[in-house]
């Protein structure tokens, strides 16, 4: 009988396991467009850090295109990744604050909640 039960916890265990992967697998298009847009914000940084050098070198920027695309193009996206960046970080922060009450000392709302869906599931 002991080893019964050991052996359906097991295989929760493994069945929450594989539900955790299928989680994981469903985030990865996530990962692949968030590092797209941290590699395009990284272009951006350049082509600007570029302009910046060669400034420092007395030279300028004469065609119109580049001036053009500099302001219209680059500059906007530069301001829209940062903020987007931004966002995303106040968003992990928050996320690893409150995540943070389940390993040190849940509280009694959360501690609540777990023991009504464990009773609910025993029965």
């Amino acid at each position: 009988n002991e080893f019964e039960n050991l052996e359906k916890d097991l295989t929760t265990m493994m069945d929450d396991v594989a539900a955790a992967n299928d989680a994981i697998d469903k985030a990865y298009p996530f990962l692949w467009a968030g590092a797209a847009a941290v590699g395009a914000q990284i272009l951006i940084v350049i082509c600007l850090m570029a302009e910046v050098v060669m400034a420092s070198r007395g030279r300028k920027i004469e065609g119109s295109c580049a001036k053009c695309m500099r302001n219209n193009i680059v500059l906007p996206l530069f301001f829209f990744f940062t903020i987007l960046s931004w966002l995303f970080a106040c968003l992990f922060l928050l996320a690893a604050i409150s995540g943070s009450d389940f390993c040190v000392d849940p509280d009694s709302a959360t501690l609540t909640l777990l023991e009504e869906r464990v009773a609910k599931e025993e029965y």
